[in-house]
């Protein structure tokens, strides 16, 4: 049967005639669109943030990050003159707050209110935050230079 179409389409190419129509597609409904931008109420950044320093360039900048197994290496890379600040502990910064408790830290700043979750340790030096977090798995040791002038710890 096959053969015969082949040849048959050959013999008379115009004869024969393929035609295509159209077909309706129901398309689902759109994602509902977010409100106009001035019409949302700003909101300050809440929650679980190991990197909370890093967000707040008014007040630190990163010098250095070094990630180890031991913490007698990490200790290493402290910045001279390093102190751990023991908790309880708040340090200000401009409009930068730190509160040191147990072993965690939690930043304000304006709406903002973050909070770097356990192992975290803090350590000031002429200058400088080195924040150490981690655990017998694995540290890791930020370094920021101080941007906002010291305003005071309580």
């Amino acid at each position: 049967m096959l053969a015969f179409a082949v040849v048959s389409g050959y013999v008379n190419p115009g004869k024969i005639a393929l035609k295509i129509k159209s077909v309706y597609v129901k398309v689902p409904p759109k994602a509902a669109q977010p409100a106009p931008a001035g019409t949302r109420k700003a909101a300050g950044v809440t929650g679980d943030a190991p990197w909370a320093l890093s967000a707040l360039p008014e007040c630190f900048d990163q010098q250095s990050k070094s990630t180890g197994p031991e913490l007698s290496y990490m200790l290493a890379h402290l910045p001279a003159g390093s102190q751990m600040v023991r908790p309880p502990a708040t340090l200000r910064y401009d409009d930068c707050t730190l509160h040191v408790q147990g072993a965690q830290v939690f930043v304000d700043r304006g709406t903002d209110h973050m909070r770097i979750p356990p192992q975290a340790r803090l350590y000031t030096a002429p200058g400088k935050v080195a924040l150490l977090r981690g655990s017998d798995g694995g540290y890791e040791l930020r370094v920021y230079r101080i941007i906002g002038a010291p305003t005071g710890r309580l």
